[in-house]
């Protein structure tokens, strides 16, 4: 008989082991922790992955159920959004355009200005009375 830790072995014959049943390990069953750790982790990851295939389905569900809720909101906030955009600019090209006109009222003045003066300069027309 060899004693490797809690398991003996039995030499049947030259060539075969057998293992000998103690009687403290689970009705006689002798299961390796290699195997043992494999079945509680392939039993692990088939349980996440059902986990989230019922989360997805739970999710899928949400959204089945309530299509427009979140598109109601998304667009109100789109329109919210577009108006506030709208309000601002439209006050940003009022100012522009008033200050434009105000410049193109400016440049109007001058420009009758430069005129008179220019009509000051030349004076009026002589008339050329020729005596003969």
């Amino acid at each position: 008989m060899l004693g490797v830790g809690s398991v003996s072995y039995v030499v049947l014959h030259s060539d075969c082991i057998a293992k000998r049943r103690d009687v403290g390990q689970n009705g006689g069953m002798y299961i390796s922790p290699e195997a043992i750790t494999t079945i509680v982790g392939t039993v692990t990851v088939i349980f996440a992955i059902l986990g989230g295939c019922v989360w997805f389905d739970h999710r899928i569900g949400n959204v089945e159920r309530n299509p427009g809720t979140r598109m109601k909101g998304v667009n109100a906030n789109i329109d919210a959004r577009l108006d506030d955009f709208q309000d601002k600019s439209g006050a940003r090209v009022d100012g522009v355009e008033r200050n434009l006109g105000a410049r193109i009222d400016k440049v109007a003045d001058e420009l009758v200005e430069v005129k008179v003066a220019i009509a000051r300069i030349e004076g009026q027309p002589r008339h050329h009375v020729s005596t003969r």
